[in-house]
């Protein structure tokens, strides 16, 4: 049997040379009450929301993305962050995707997330 292909990805790597600006940052609530939701704000209870300013690829360029972090004390709104060799790096930085099957106007719809966390961003050694 083969191996179920694993969807995480280095966060540093997708966005090498990636331009963001913070945005915003706080702390994060559960969005329920389950245990599961509970337990992963505990683990990554700081957030920041980054526009990207500049993306190589031209793909996100202009768009937001949310990242969960352990600790974001670090960080400050309106702070520009150049992810690369040399530069900075997310430490521990992963990207996943989820997906959530929802009916709208009666029709069946999937939607695709990206969920992107990691420890802290610091200075790439």
């Amino acid at each position: 049997m083969s191996k179920k292909f694993n969807s995480i990805l280095d966060l540093n790597v997708a966005l090498k040379n990636t331009v963001l600006r913070i945005e915003d940052k706080g702390k994060r609530k559960a969005y329920s009450d389950t245990s599961k939701s509970k337990k992963d704000v505990e683990e990554f209870p700081d957030y920041i929301r980054c526009k990207i300013t500049d993306d190589p690829t031209g793909l996100n360029t202009d768009a937001e993305l949310q990242i969960k972090l352990r600790t974001a004390d670090n960080l400050e709104i309106g702070q520009q962050l150049i992810l690369g060799n040399g530069k900075l790096r997310i430490v521990g930085g992963q990207l996943t995707f989820w997906a959530n099957k929802t009916s709208y106007h009666g029709k069946e719809w999937i939607f695709v997330n990206a969920s992107a966390k990691g420890d802290h961003i610091d200075a790439w050694n």
